[in-house]
């Protein structure tokens, strides 16, 4: 064997180098990542909320209603998805159709975006998004 021969050449590893420089800047800040891939401006509150639960174990959101936590819930999972592969991520509520309604809104920010950004969630992601529902 050639151990001399080149793999892959200088340009490529350039691009590379920054697309993975990208991909870590989008993951450590999920509202930049909101606005740039997803196209979406959220408001102050909308931002606090994305980025301190972003890398927390554990989250709870007590908002009035109307707020805007599926919306925001959703977000979450599509960025969660697109930023890290091979997720798994659960929509579980207590009522069927709340579980229904966060995945439409999901279906209908994916279906809304670009055909460029359409490409980089399936390039990005090789996900799963499963909603589950039980009744109480």
């Amino acid at each position: 064997m050639d151990r001399n021969k080149v793999i892959i050449t200088e340009s490529k590893r350039k691009i590379y180098e920054l697309n993975a420089k990208t991909i870590a800047l989008y993951r450590r800040n999920p509202c930049i990542a909101c606005e740039d891939l997803l196209g979406i401006r959220l408001i102050d509150a909308q931002k606090w909320m994305l980025q301190s639960s972003w890398n927390a174990s554990h989250v709870v959101w007590c908002c009035s209603r109307n707020f805007g936590k599926s919306f925001i819930g959703a977000i979450f999972m599509i960025l969660k998805a697109i930023l890290y592969e091979n997720q798994a991520i659960y929509i579980v509520s207590s009522v069927g159709d709340q579980s229904k309604e966060t995945f439409s809104k999901i279906e209908r920010f994916c279906k809304s975006l670009s055909v460029i950004k359409w490409l980089l969630i399936i390039f990005f992601s090789v996900s799963a998004i499963i909603f589950v529902f039980r009744s109480v």
